[in-house]
Protein backbone atom coordinates (compact mmCIF):
# COMPACT_ATOMS: atom_id res chain seq x y z
CA UNK A 1 0.00 0.00 0.00
CA UNK A 2 1.62 3.27 -1.08
CA UNK A 3 -0.54 5.80 1.42
CA UNK A 4 -1.10 9.36 0.00
CA UNK A 5 -0.91 12.16 2.97
CA UNK A 6 -3.76 14.69 2.60
CA UNK A 7 -2.70 17.36 4.96
CA UNK A 8 -5.92 19.94 5.91
CA UNK A 9 -5.77 22.94 7.56
CA UNK A 10 -8.43 25.06 8.93
CA UNK A 11 -8.65 28.80 9.55
CA UNK A 12 -6.05 30.36 12.06
CA UNK A 13 -5.90 33.63 14.12
CA UNK A 14 -2.98 36.47 14.39
CA UNK A 15 -2.22 39.37 15.31
CA UNK A 16 -2.08 42.44 12.47
CA UNK A 17 -0.54 45.82 12.74
CA UNK A 18 -2.90 48.47 12.03
CA UNK A 19 -1.51 51.30 9.34
CA UNK A 20 -1.94 53.89 7.35
CA UNK A 21 -0.24 53.67 3.57
CA UNK A 22 -0.03 56.47 1.33
CA UNK A 23 0.04 56.15 -2.04
CA UNK A 24 2.64 58.14 -5.11
CA UNK A 25 -0.80 58.52 -6.82
CA UNK A 26 -2.20 60.88 -3.56
CA UNK A 27 -4.51 57.75 -2.36
CA UNK A 28 -4.41 56.79 1.39
CA UNK A 29 -5.41 53.03 2.14
CA UNK A 30 -5.64 52.16 6.13
CA UNK A 31 -5.91 48.69 7.08
CA UNK A 32 -4.33 46.13 8.98
CA UNK A 33 -0.78 44.69 7.31
CA UNK A 34 -0.38 41.22 6.48
CA UNK A 35 3.17 40.61 5.46
CA UNK A 36 5.38 42.73 3.76
CA UNK A 37 7.72 40.68 1.27
CA UNK A 38 9.29 40.38 -1.95
CA UNK A 39 8.89 44.03 -2.36
CA UNK A 40 5.41 43.77 -2.10
CA UNK A 41 2.80 44.73 1.16
CA UNK A 42 -0.03 42.79 1.58
CA UNK A 43 -2.86 44.96 3.27
CA UNK A 44 -6.65 43.77 4.37
CA UNK A 45 -8.56 46.15 3.97
CA UNK A 46 -12.08 46.30 5.53
CA UNK A 47 -13.57 46.85 2.27
CA UNK A 48 -11.49 45.87 -0.34
CA UNK A 49 -10.28 42.25 1.45
CA UNK A 50 -6.50 41.17 0.47
CA UNK A 51 -4.80 43.87 -1.25
CA UNK A 52 -1.07 43.42 -2.58
CA UNK A 53 0.55 46.63 -2.93
CA UNK A 54 4.07 46.95 -4.78
CA UNK A 55 6.86 49.05 -2.50
CA UNK A 56 7.56 51.46 -5.00
CA UNK A 57 3.85 52.72 -5.46
CA UNK A 58 4.10 53.59 -1.53
CA UNK A 59 5.65 57.20 -0.59
CA UNK A 60 8.87 56.46 1.64
CA UNK A 61 8.70 56.67 5.22
CA UNK A 62 4.71 57.18 4.52
CA UNK A 63 3.72 53.97 6.15
CA UNK A 64 2.89 54.76 9.57
CA UNK A 65 2.01 52.21 12.66
CA UNK A 66 -0.95 53.48 14.24
CA UNK A 67 -1.39 50.46 17.01
CA UNK A 68 -1.17 46.96 17.75
CA UNK A 69 -4.18 44.90 17.59
CA UNK A 70 -4.33 41.43 19.70
CA UNK A 71 -7.14 39.01 19.06
CA UNK A 72 -8.65 38.75 22.10
CA UNK A 73 -9.18 35.12 24.04
CA UNK A 74 -12.57 34.29 23.68
CA UNK A 75 -12.08 30.39 24.74
CA UNK A 76 -12.22 27.42 22.30
CA UNK A 77 -13.98 28.27 19.35
CA UNK A 78 -15.69 31.61 20.92
CA UNK A 79 -17.07 29.13 23.38
CA UNK A 80 -14.84 30.65 27.12
CA UNK A 81 -14.22 27.27 27.51
CA UNK A 82 -10.30 26.70 27.27
CA UNK A 83 -9.93 30.85 27.79
CA UNK A 84 -6.39 32.26 28.09
CA UNK A 85 -5.09 28.05 27.50
CA UNK A 86 -2.71 27.21 24.71
CA UNK A 87 -4.99 24.91 22.32
CA UNK A 88 -3.81 22.95 19.81
CA UNK A 89 -5.06 20.73 17.16
CA UNK A 90 -3.77 17.83 15.38
CA UNK A 91 -5.30 16.32 12.16
CA UNK A 92 -3.92 13.30 9.42
CA UNK A 93 -5.22 11.15 6.90
CA UNK A 94 -3.58 8.43 4.96
CA UNK A 95 -5.78 7.33 1.93
CA UNK A 96 -5.48 4.38 -0.72
CA UNK A 97 -7.80 4.13 -3.60
CA UNK A 98 -7.24 1.31 -6.19
CA UNK A 99 -7.14 -2.20 -5.98
CA UNK A 100 -7.65 -1.76 -2.06
CA UNK A 101 -9.41 1.14 -0.79
CA UNK A 102 -7.48 2.19 2.97
CA UNK A 103 -8.30 4.72 5.43
CA UNK A 104 -6.59 5.88 8.53
CA UNK A 105 -7.48 9.26 10.37
CA UNK A 106 -6.12 10.70 13.42
CA UNK A 107 -7.87 13.51 15.10
CA UNK A 108 -6.45 14.88 18.48
CA UNK A 109 -6.62 18.38 20.41
CA UNK A 110 -4.77 19.63 23.63
CA UNK A 111 -4.61 22.38 26.08
CA UNK A 112 -2.03 23.98 28.12
CA UNK A 113 -2.70 26.58 30.97
CA UNK A 114 0.17 27.62 33.65
CA UNK A 115 1.25 30.36 36.01
CA UNK A 116 3.10 30.67 39.30
CA UNK A 117 0.97 28.71 41.29
CA UNK A 118 -0.76 25.60 38.68
CA UNK A 119 0.09 24.32 35.31
CA UNK A 120 -2.32 21.72 33.33
CA UNK A 121 -2.25 20.18 30.67
CA UNK A 122 -5.09 17.89 28.98
CA UNK A 123 -5.16 15.73 25.80
CA UNK A 124 -7.48 13.46 23.55
CA UNK A 125 -6.68 11.21 20.61
CA UNK A 126 -9.18 9.36 18.14
CA UNK A 127 -7.77 7.00 15.58
CA UNK A 128 -9.68 5.00 13.30
CA UNK A 129 -8.38 2.61 10.31
CA UNK A 130 -9.98 0.73 7.44
CA UNK A 131 -8.94 -1.98 5.11
CA UNK A 132 -11.14 -2.38 1.86
CA UNK A 133 -13.97 -0.86 4.24
CA UNK A 134 -13.28 -3.26 6.96
CA UNK A 135 -12.51 -1.62 10.20
CA UNK A 136 -8.71 -2.60 11.33
CA UNK A 137 -8.73 0.48 14.19
CA UNK A 138 -10.83 2.22 16.44
CA UNK A 139 -8.99 3.33 19.49
CA UNK A 140 -9.82 6.70 21.57
CA UNK A 141 -7.88 7.93 24.55
CA UNK A 142 -7.98 11.26 27.03
CA UNK A 143 -5.56 12.29 29.62
CA UNK A 144 -4.66 15.02 31.89
CA UNK A 145 -1.75 16.39 34.69
CA UNK A 146 -2.36 18.85 37.21
CA UNK A 147 0.87 20.29 38.71
CA UNK A 148 0.71 22.15 41.93
CA UNK A 149 3.54 24.89 41.54
CA UNK A 150 5.42 26.74 44.55
CA UNK A 151 7.21 29.40 42.79
CA UNK A 152 10.07 29.39 45.55
CA UNK A 153 11.35 26.16 44.66
CA UNK A 154 11.46 23.94 41.49
CA UNK A 155 9.82 20.78 43.59
CA UNK A 156 5.87 20.75 43.04
CA UNK A 157 3.29 17.66 43.46
CA UNK A 158 0.96 16.34 40.48
CA UNK A 159 -1.84 13.90 40.03
CA UNK A 160 -2.45 12.45 36.55
CA UNK A 161 -5.06 10.30 35.05
CA UNK A 162 -5.79 8.32 31.50
CA UNK A 163 -8.82 6.98 30.06
CA UNK A 164 -8.34 4.31 27.19
CA UNK A 165 -10.96 3.12 24.72
CA UNK A 166 -9.75 0.46 21.97
CA UNK A 167 -12.35 -1.54 20.12
CA UNK A 168 -9.08 -4.23 18.93
CA UNK A 169 -7.54 -4.85 22.87
CA UNK A 170 -8.34 -7.82 24.84
CA UNK A 171 -10.09 -4.93 27.12
CA UNK A 172 -12.64 -2.89 26.43
CA UNK A 173 -11.74 -0.15 28.74
CA UNK A 174 -8.89 1.19 30.70
CA UNK A 175 -8.29 3.55 33.68
CA UNK A 176 -5.17 4.78 35.58
CA UNK A 177 -5.00 7.55 38.04
CA UNK A 178 -1.67 8.18 40.24
CA UNK A 179 -0.40 10.96 42.32
CA UNK A 180 3.24 11.97 43.16
CA UNK A 181 5.83 14.94 43.42
CA UNK A 182 8.25 16.14 40.64
CA UNK A 183 11.11 18.50 40.14
CA UNK A 184 11.32 20.78 36.97
CA UNK A 185 15.26 20.08 36.60
CA UNK A 186 15.48 22.89 34.00
CA UNK A 187 13.80 25.86 32.94
CA UNK A 188 15.10 27.52 30.13
CA UNK A 189 13.51 30.24 27.23
CA UNK A 190 14.33 26.79 24.88
CA UNK A 191 14.95 24.34 27.03
CA UNK A 192 11.99 22.31 29.65
CA UNK A 193 13.02 19.33 32.00
CA UNK A 194 10.85 17.59 34.63
CA UNK A 195 10.65 14.15 36.64
CA UNK A 196 8.08 12.83 38.25
CA UNK A 197 7.81 10.19 40.74
CA UNK A 198 4.77 8.48 42.33
CA UNK A 199 1.98 6.24 43.17
CA UNK A 200 -1.31 5.11 41.76
CA UNK A 201 -3.62 2.37 40.58
CA UNK A 202 -4.81 1.08 37.38
CA UNK A 203 -8.14 -0.98 35.85
CA UNK A 204 -8.89 -2.92 32.82
CA UNK A 205 -12.57 -3.36 32.16
CA UNK A 206 -13.73 -6.08 29.96
CA UNK A 207 -10.85 -8.20 29.53
CA UNK A 208 -9.25 -10.56 31.60
CA UNK A 209 -7.87 -9.22 34.26
CA UNK A 210 -10.86 -7.03 36.19
CA UNK A 211 -8.45 -6.71 39.41
CA UNK A 212 -7.17 -2.98 40.49
CA UNK A 213 -3.31 -3.28 40.26
CA UNK A 214 -0.76 -0.55 42.25
CA UNK A 215 1.67 0.54 40.24
CA UNK A 216 4.47 2.51 40.89
CA UNK A 217 4.93 5.83 38.48
CA UNK A 218 8.25 6.89 37.19
CA UNK A 219 8.16 9.99 34.67
CA UNK A 220 9.92 12.31 32.40
CA UNK A 221 9.41 15.13 30.05
CA UNK A 222 11.64 17.35 27.70
CA UNK A 223 11.07 19.76 25.21
CA UNK A 224 13.61 21.28 23.44
CA UNK A 225 12.89 24.64 21.11
CA UNK A 226 16.25 23.77 18.76
CA UNK A 227 14.91 26.75 16.65
CA UNK A 228 12.25 29.17 15.70
CA UNK A 229 10.73 26.48 13.61
CA UNK A 230 11.79 23.23 15.45
CA UNK A 231 11.08 21.71 18.07
CA UNK A 232 11.73 18.22 19.90
CA UNK A 233 8.92 16.84 22.74
CA UNK A 234 9.84 13.49 24.44
CA UNK A 235 7.98 11.88 27.23
CA UNK A 236 8.42 8.76 29.06
CA UNK A 237 6.33 7.22 31.94
CA UNK A 238 7.01 3.87 33.66
CA UNK A 239 4.29 1.87 35.21
CA UNK A 240 6.17 -0.90 37.54
CA UNK A 241 3.59 -3.10 38.61
CA UNK A 242 3.62 -3.67 42.47
CA UNK A 243 1.64 -6.77 42.95
CA UNK A 244 3.38 -8.59 40.61
CA UNK A 245 7.31 -7.49 40.88
CA UNK A 246 9.12 -7.86 37.36
CA UNK A 247 5.93 -7.18 35.06
CA UNK A 248 5.25 -3.07 34.24
CA UNK A 249 3.91 -0.45 31.75
CA UNK A 250 5.94 1.36 29.79
CA UNK A 251 3.91 4.65 27.71
CA UNK A 252 6.95 6.62 25.14
CA UNK A 253 6.24 9.61 22.84
CA UNK A 254 8.66 11.25 20.74
CA UNK A 255 7.54 14.47 18.79
CA UNK A 256 9.33 16.56 16.16
CA UNK A 257 7.47 20.01 15.20
CA UNK A 258 8.13 21.62 12.13
CA UNK A 259 7.15 25.21 11.58
CA UNK A 260 5.71 26.46 8.68
CA UNK A 261 7.69 29.82 8.05
CA UNK A 262 5.23 31.53 5.70
CA UNK A 263 1.93 29.86 7.75
CA UNK A 264 1.30 31.52 11.54
CA UNK A 265 0.29 28.53 13.80
CA UNK A 266 0.57 25.72 11.84
CA UNK A 267 3.36 22.53 12.55
CA UNK A 268 3.91 19.38 10.82
CA UNK A 269 4.74 17.05 13.08
CA UNK A 270 5.95 14.02 12.92
CA UNK A 271 5.14 11.74 16.11
CA UNK A 272 6.08 8.07 17.62
CA UNK A 273 4.33 6.98 19.95
CA UNK A 274 4.94 3.06 21.86
CA UNK A 275 2.89 1.64 24.66
CA UNK A 276 4.23 -1.49 26.37
CA UNK A 277 1.95 -4.12 28.88
CA UNK A 278 4.15 -6.94 29.82
CA UNK A 279 1.23 -8.84 30.83
CA UNK A 280 -0.67 -8.43 27.88
CA UNK A 281 -2.61 -11.34 26.93
CA UNK A 282 -5.49 -12.62 24.59
CA UNK A 283 -5.47 -10.50 21.70
CA UNK A 284 -3.63 -8.24 22.92
CA UNK A 285 0.28 -7.47 21.98
CA UNK A 286 2.82 -6.53 24.81
CA UNK A 287 4.29 -3.53 22.41
CA UNK A 288 1.79 -0.95 20.49
CA UNK A 289 4.05 0.93 17.81
CA UNK A 290 2.40 4.22 16.22
CA UNK A 291 3.99 6.56 13.64
CA UNK A 292 2.37 9.53 12.18
CA UNK A 293 2.60 12.51 9.93
CA UNK A 294 0.17 15.31 10.94
CA UNK A 295 -0.55 18.85 10.74
CA UNK A 296 -0.69 20.68 14.14
CA UNK A 297 -2.48 24.04 14.37
CA UNK A 298 -3.67 26.37 16.84
CA UNK A 299 -7.31 26.91 17.90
Amino acid sequence: MKPLIFLLSLVFFQSAIATEIKLLNGDTLNGDVIKTENGQVTLSHPILGLVTIPSANIKPAEIKEVKEVSKKDTGLFGTGFFKDWKRSAELGINGNEGNTQDTDIHIGIKGDFSNTLKRWSVSSVYNNGSDDNETTKSDFFAQFTRDFLNPSTPHFSFIKGRYDWDEFEDWDHQIDLSAGVGTQFIKKDTWSLIGRTGLGISKEFGGENDDWTPEALFGIESLWAMSKHHSIEFKNNLYPNLSELGEFRNLTELNWKIGLADINNMNLKVGLVNDYDSLADGDSQENDFKYRLLLAFDI
